[in-house]
């Protein structure tokens, strides 16, 4: 008898696999997918990753405490397409309304309540968050940081914000363990963005002293694991975009399974 688990993953846009070179719109969650299938594992997969609005702590934090089903989630999603591309980024961005087509409506969703499902099965769950509640305790964005007078001023008290962030990311956890003591959650650090040199070389120390905090915060857990995303670089990101391409969604998607290989419980892989 196979192996049944569900596999989750969200919820910031690093996730949304909509460059032009991704053509299939694969991205790293279905990576991961297209690896436990191929090891013969019964695999439901659910995608939250979203492009604008729903996709920081208090997005998770309230698709977890107030009865969220898979239906509004994917109803989010698509809002959350329009909403990017009626936006000031859209020109960096590049956002293609097809993309929406990635969420599909089905009714049946309508009664799939997300946090039932995490509490009544096993769960791997690909944590992506964190860097939307950055853009918005800093007042910033992509098309802001792309004038370099507005970077110092959008690092100001980094220490202070990594510390509000790192916290709010541990309620998130906490309350998945919560719901679910057995969940394995993994947690992905975040990567040196975009092709921008400037903003490549500037950016680079911030996100360093992030991922420490950020591994910090899941070696107090047994079963939270941090993802090494560093080994992204320029070429994997999709130009002036902050988003990985297809090779970077491809290389995360690798990353992630090699922490499932060394760490999982719930699974034994080799």
């Amino acid at each position: 008898m196979s192996k049944k688990i569900y596999l989750i993953g969200g919820v910031d846009s690093f996730g949304v696999p909509y460059t032009r070179d991704n053509k299939n719109n694969i991205n790293h969650l279905r990576e991961v997918y297209n690896f436990f299938i191929g090891q013969g594992i019964e695999t439901t997969m659910i995608d939250m990753y979203s492009m604008h609005k729903y996709n920081d702590t208090d997005y998770i934090n309230d698709l977890l405490e107030n009865g969220i089903d898979l239906y509004s989630i994917k109803e989010n999603q698509i809002e959350s397409i329009d909403l990017c591309r009626k936006s000031g980024i859209f020109q960096f961005v590049q956002l293609p309304e097809k993309t929406k087509r990635l969420y599909e409506l089905n009714d049946n969703d309508k009664s799939q309540i997300l946090a039932d499902i995490i509490k009544d099965n096993e769960i791997i769950f690909i944590y992506s968050c964190g860097i939307n509640d950055f853009l918005k305790n800093m007042d910033t964005n992509l098309a802001k940081l792309l004038n370099p007078k507005n970077m110092e001023e959008a690092f100001k008290d980094l220490e202070k914000t990594i510390a509000l962030i790192i916290g709010k990311i541990d309620k998130n956890i906490q309350k998945l363990i919560e719901i679910n003591k057995d969940i394995e959650i993994y947690v992905m650090g975040i990567y040196t963005p975009t092709r921008v040199k400037y903003i490549r070389n500037y950016v680079r120390q911030p996100i360093s002293l992030y991922n420490i905090a950020l591994q910090a915060l899941c070696e107090k857990y047994e079963n939270v694991h941090f993802i090494d995303n560093s080994n992204l670089d320029k070429t994997n990101m999709a130009h002036v975009d902050w988003h990985p391409n297809y090779t970077g969604q491809k290389l995360m998607g690798e990353n992630i399974i090699f922490e499932i290989k060394q760490k999982s419980k719930i699974l034994k892989l080799k």
